[in-house]
């Protein structure tokens, strides 16, 4: 077995790596959303004053948007840079362009537009010619600046480029069928296309893959949405890409590697990883910290909402918290899945018998909206994170048929495997909760084979 200290050789000589590709091309959209084609500021909104327009920028942007004009005319153009985007792997030219990436977004919004702040875009875009961060922000600067044809020809890339990217992908519907993103962010900028308004996002690090779940509304059903991307593919031919043979000795398989690229994103205060950081500190019982650190960032998605009514559960403080049981309440009737849990867990605490029914047929709802392994594994972690769930957990368990018992035993096993490092207690409470749902099917055999009168 290799020391600690051959461990922490791994990791320091990787995060030197990751200085530079910081997470391998993430570029995080200004707002942290996806930056939208349909969302963006009218022309009327953004219009500057004369004296404030810098005419070099303009100028800069209808070369830009010339010659994507001259690109979107040609079909074959956007999959050819896509696929040589892909294929150099993040080698030496995709490396400078994480670079500059990182730059664009380090620049304050009032000198987004600027003569500067576009040669580095256009530098960017070099080595990264379909890049969607890119031309987001291209696209902000050209409605900034009143620019209808540079709107039109970038926001048309913009289009090419996501159908490209979309129709060479898989669906993302569940996490066996994941979209195949280039960028953390990436998946953002394609839902946004979509017309999936996204409202949290979170990373789940298992031990060979990054997957990253996305949670939205369709503006067009004004239903949940649930799409997971995934990174790693491009992550790890990045990394090799830049490693020698006996560099790669370093580490043992690629979940090393995977390790790393986690420990980069929560050093870098990655929200997508934060969500994950405080489903941890509600299972190891930090109620008050976790509630702090929410309230600090002041942070009031809907995903924080659900942690926030846990951890005032769990402390029995959530009588108290009106403002938080309506905003429980308001998102569960949209039919968000985290929420509605939640809004189940809470009724389960104050009358088990009473509501077990109302559950169980809420739990088929999500069923019907995003599928029983989606349903399953939303709901399954929601009341792991419950230290209770012991005082109705069983009688839940009598209202779900077989098959759906089957699946949350399959989502416990594979919550279990997406933390490898677990602590005693979760690892006791895993055990619990299958030790039930395993309880409660030898019961139902024990039923049915009993002879009938």
């Amino acid at each position: 077995m290799k020391d600690k200290a051959s461990s922490l050789t791994k990791q320091l000589f990787l995060l030197g790596t990751l200085s530079i590709l910081g997470a391998c091309g993430s570029t995080q959209p200004s707002n942290q959303q996806a930056v939208a084609v349909s969302n963006a500021s009218s022309p009327t909104e953004a219009r500057q004053s004369a004296s404030s327009i810098d005419s070099q920028a303009v100028s800069m942007l209808i070369q830009i948007s010339a010659s994507l004009a001259r690109k979107n005319q040609q079909p074959d153009v956007w999959r050819k840079d896509i696929s040589n985007y892909e294929s150099q792997k993040v080698a030496r030219a995709t490396s400078k362009y994480v670079d500059l990436s990182d730059r664009v977004h380090t620049i304050s919004d009032a000198n987004k537009c600027s003569t500067r702040h576009l040669r580095i875009i256009k530098q960017a875009m070099v080595y990264h010619p379909s890049s969607l961060p890119m031309l987001s922000v291209l696209l902000d600067c050209a409605n900034q600046y009143d620019m209808v044809d540079a709107q039109n020809s970038i926001a048309d890339s913009i289009v090419s480029i996501s159908s490209e990217l979309i129709g060479s992908s898989q669906n993302g519907f569940s996490d066996n069928t994941p979209l195949k993103v280039r960028e953390v962010y990436e998946a953002e900028y394609l839902l946004d296309l979509a017309g999936i308004d996204l409202f949290d996002t979170e990373m789940v690090v298992e031990k060979d893959r990054i997957l990253i779940m996305h949670h939205g509304i369709d503006s067009v059903t004004n239903q949940y949405s649930l799409t997971y991307a995934d990174q790693t593919d491009f992550f790890i031919s990045s990394i090799k890409a830049t490693l020698s043979d006996s560099e790669l000795t370093y580490f043992d398989d690629i979940s090393s590697i995977i390790d790393i690229k986690k420990q980069a994103l929560l050093s870098s205060q990655h929200y997508a990883v934060q969500i994950d950081s405080y489903r941890n500190m509600l299972f190891d019982g930090e109620y008050e910290e976790l509630l702090e650190t929410i309230n600090t960032r002041q942070q009031d998605t809907p995903l924080a909402l659900a942690f926030r009514a846990q951890a005032h559960m769990a402390l029995g403080t959530f009588d108290a918290q009106v403002n938080v049981q309506d905003d429980l309440v308001y998102y569960a009737e949209l039919g968000i899945p985290e929420l509605q849990s939640v809004a189940s867990q809470a009724l389960l605490r104050m009358d088990v018998e009473g509501n077990v029914g109302i559950v169980s047929q809420a739990f088929m709802r999500t069923v019907d909206k995003i599928g029983l392994e989606n349903a399953s594994y939303l709901w399954v972690r929601t009341f792991l994170a419950d230290s209770e769930f012991n005082l109705y957990l069983d009688l839940l368990a009598k209202q779900l048929d077989t098959h759906v018992v089957d699946a949350w035993k399959l989502s416990l096993t594979n919550f279990a495997g997406t933390r490898p490092l677990l602590s005693s207690s979760l690892r006791k409470r895993i055990k619990d909760f299958y030790t039930v749902l395993q309880a409660h099917q030898a019961s139902d055999i024990a039923m049915q084979g009993t002879p009938q009168k």
